[in-house]
């Protein structure tokens, strides 16, 4: 595949050494494909193999269906910042119910998102999903959620999420799926009262007493946070929508934001029946919290139940099959030792690797099933190479410690720059630029003689600077805390 860069106004074109991905998917038309639902268009129904989609950097506006027969896909974006798909429909436009409101309907099983951003921008104007999910066996990691009431339908079978953002006001987790969100970041927004919404949870187990378990939604090591602009005791954690429905909380740190009580009713006596639970609830400092003024019907769990029950492989099972979303989102290690000799990229091979992404000034400009790649035609200017390994379902590594530096003559043996005061002071007046270890420019000034650090935060910074000579240097620096 054929790719086209384009990078300070030159095109250039670069050749991907085999299809490591069956499909790109590319706003700018340097893919396979424009837009998302096309690319699932074009994917064969019931497919008995995994398929691979790469989504580059950009906003797709597009309200995305993935319908039932379009199983066992990968949808891998570049960036879960810079990937974004967003549609603005609400309950009420041309008629529509709240449930066909979504900005991304997942109606698959064996879907796997990574990197990307689903967002409905209707606004706090009611009811207007970022996401329904339908299909069972369903992985979501790194991937952002955003909206206001109703952001994500937990609709019906199974779900994991690991390392999302959930964010919205009213009722914005709901629905009655089996869904784990594991190391999530829950978002409160200004406006809304209500994080869960669980209805009539559909997976129920038997314990060993013959009491039911409600498997419902889950939350494990979340960080439940808010807004600025929340007040302090605003939010319950949940209330029942419907009977038999269960919303449980698992070692969570939580704002201030929450109510002391915890938890609300809806309506009738649907609270009387599921699970409304927590274990060691911590504020966001780490000390716990004083449940002692929560609803009577909710419940604090010991260690035995959290360690039995509330685990993804027994909360996942279904009919004595056990289902372990796990693997799916294992990364392999970054690729190390790169090396740049002004031509061609090379580094130490992943075992486990099907190829690589390589990345030019955080941007992603082609792949590699092998462990180089063809730089000839890239000017010899301060681009700045770095590398994912990518695994056999798609997902990505992160970006290693080491990127390959630009193409270009490098100054050896400076004492400068240097840091002093939250100020980074160079030799003299000079053009400078700082980037991020993956290649984002951060910051950038010219003829300076020194860069204000106090809007970074600790981290390993890569810094290039001409002089008045136009003689290059590149340093790398190391923050701490100030």
């Amino acid at each position: 595949m054929r790719s086209v860069l384009v990078a300070g106004g030159l095109m250039i074109c670069l050749l991907a050494r085999g299809q490591v991905f069956n499909m790109v998917v590319s706003a700018d038309g340097t893919g396979d494909y424009t837009t998302i639902q096309a690319a699932l268009d074009a994917l064969p129904d019931n497919s008995a193999d995994r398929t691979l989609i790469f989504v580059r950097a950009g906003t797709y506006k597009e309200k995305v269906v993935l319908g039932p027969a379009k199983i066992k896909v990968s949808l891998i974006g570049e960036d879960p910042e810079r990937v974004v798909i967003v549609w603005d429909d609400y309950a009420g436009k041309y008629d529509m119910s709240s449930a066909d409101t979504y900005t991304f309907w997942a109606d698959a099983d064996d879907f796997y998102a990574e990197n990307i951003s689903f967002v409905n921008t209707a606004g706090p104007v009611g009811q207007a999903l970022a996401i329904r999910t339908t299909g069972d066996r369903m992985v979501f990691k790194n991937c952002y959620f955003t909206g206001h009431q109703d952001t994500y339908y937990a609709h019906q079978r199974r779900q994991y999420n690991l390392l999302c953002r959930i964010s919205g006001t009213t009722d914005f987790i709901y629905g009655d799926a089996t869904t784990v969100f594991e190391k999530c970041v829950v978002q409160c927004r200004k406006g809304g009262s209500y994080i869960t919404a669980p209805a009539d949870t559909k997976l129920v187990s038997k314990l060993p007493d013959q009491s039911t378990f409600y498997h419902g939604l889950l939350f494990r090591d979340c960080d439940i946070l808010a807004d600025e602009d929340v007040p302090p005791a605003s939010y319950y954690l949940g209330r029942p929508w419907q009977p038999n429905a269960s919303s449980v909380y698992i070692r969570c740190r939580m704002g201030d934001h929450i109510k002391p009580a915890g938890w609300s009713i809806w309506s009738d006596d649907n609270h009387l029946s599921g699970c409304f639970a927590e274990y060691l609830s911590v504020d966001l400092d780490g000390n716990l919290l004083d449940v002692s003024g929560r609803v009577a019907w909710s419940k604090q769990l010991n260690a035995e139940e959290v360690q039995d029950y509330y685990n993804p492989e027994y909360f996942l099972e279904k009919t004595n099959v056990i289902w372990d979303p796990i693997p799916i989102t294992w990364s392999l290690p970054s690729p190390g030792n790169i090396l740049n000799d002004g031509s061609q990229l090379s580094w130490d091979e992943v075992p486990g690797a099907i190829g690589y992404v390589v990345f030019m000034n955080d941007s992603a400009i082609g792949f590699t099933e092998s462990a180089s790649f063809d730089i000839h035609d890239i000017p010899a200017t301060e681009n700045l190479f770095s590398l994912k390994s990518i695994s056999e379902n798609g997902n990505l590594s992160g970006f290693p410690n080491e990127p390959a530096l630009y193409t270009g003559p490098v100054r050896d043996g400076m004492d400068y720059p240097v840091i002093r005061d939250r100020q980074l002071i160079f030799p003299e007046k000079v053009d400078f630029r700082i980037y991020s270890l993956n290649g984002r420019e951060l910051m950038a000034g010219k003829k300076r003689g020194r860069a204000d650090l106090s809007c970074l935060g600790p981290g390993i910074y890569i810094v290039f600077f001409t002089d008045g000579q136009g003689i290059r240097t590149i340093s790398k620096i190391a923050l701490r805390s100030f």
